[in-house]
């Protein structure tokens, strides 16, 4: 199977969607030469292509710049998560049942990470989709962050709402629907893609907490999730990512977030046949590739960005990676 897929539940909510903006679901699946709806929603997982490919053509078709987040509006989280969902309102305070959903996502997809982690006075709140081709996924993008904030309007008795959206794509004015539908302050062109928090507002206490039964529940997710090999190179790119963005990514820095030490976290990659250098070098075209496509930073900045000593040395490993030098990449997938 492949490794990059989610569960056929995610396209709940895309044919009330294109109902409502006067479109006919069947039309897009044949368009693609797509199984039937029926029959995908038969299988437990599809290929994670599938999702983007749809959101991008009706989209475009439907003059719907923010479909993304229009067919999460559509979801019932509680309905659509199962047991990922009954952890998530049996947790004690808002903060554990984000980091709960957070660290258990892999029983949803196969391709997305989330993260939760405290900075200070404010929590923020990351989702990344590390599929393979990076190109179009502003649509996924706007759906996962319409479905963070479904699932927080379902926990959420208190009105806590995120102090802001975080985007990497660059700011259109194609968004001001967006912008009006969330009624929350936007960064695009950000070094990440979330939402953030004052931290305070999440420690509230959620009105369904139930200690055994998530504790229960808690036992129940982890005797079905055993780490494969793509949940740990998922997992290493995410840390690696964390670790550029510091300027720092080196393996001692990785293993400082992993909790251990250089040599066992050297063990960790060996029992997968896995090399530290080529996912560094992974992780690093990956970011390279968002920045070229979606932003305007120089050459210069990119190279700081990706923890570079200079230009010409990130300009080296660009063409070697995609036999292009960075500008032509750019000026071939703007």
């Amino acid at each position: 199977m492949n490794e990059f897929v989610i569960r056929s539940q995610s396209l709940n909510g895309f044919d009330e969607a294109v109902v409502e903006l006067g479109g006919t679901p069947a039309d897009f699946y044949q368009h693609l030469r797509l199984p039937s709806p029926e029959r995908l929603r038969q299988q437990e997982f599809f290929d994670y292509r599938i999702l983007i490919d749809l959101f991008n053509v009706a989209a475009q078709e439907l003059d719907c710049p923010h479909f993304g987040y229009l067919v999460s509006q559509h979801k019932h989280p509680e309905k659509q998560f199962g047991i990922l969902g009954l952890i998530t309102s049996t947790s004690t305070d808002l903060h554990e049942a984000i980091g709960c959903f957070a660290r258990f996502l892999k029983v949803h997809s196969k391709t997305g990470v989330s993260e939760l982690y405290d900075d200070g006075e404010i929590t923020q709140w990351s989702h990344t989709i590390h599929y393979p081709d990076q190109t179009g996924l502003l649509q996924v993008y706007f759906h996962a962050m319409g479905v963070g904030l479904k699932i927080l309007k379902m926990l959420n008795t208190g009105g806590v709402r995120p102090t802001g959206l975080h985007f990497t794509f660059k700011e259109s004015s194609q968004y001001s629907t967006l912008k009006r539908l969330v009624d929350l302050p936007i960064t695009f062109s950000s070094g990440w893609n979330g939402m953030t928090f004052k931290r305070q507002d999440l420690l509230q206490p959620l009105a369904n907490a139930n200690l055994q039964r998530h504790a229960d529940l808690e036992k129940e997710i982890e005797g079905v999730l055993s780490e494969s090999k793509h949940d740990f190179i998922l997992s290493m790119k995410t840390i690696i990512g964390r670790a550029i963005d510091i300027g720092d990514p080196s393996i001692d820095r990785v293993a400082v977030y992993l909790a251990c030490n250089k040599r066992t976290l050297q063990r960790r990659l060996s029992r997968w046949d896995l090399n530290f250098k080529s996912l560094l070098d992974e992780s690093r075209l990956f970011k390279a590739k968002h920045y070229l496509q979606y932003s305007n930073l120089s050459l210069v900045d990119i190279s700081e960005l990706l923890a570079y000593s200079d230009q010409s040395s990130f300009s080296r490993f660009f063409t070697q990676q995609t036999q292009f030098p960075p500008l032509k990449w750019r000026a071939l997938h703007s």
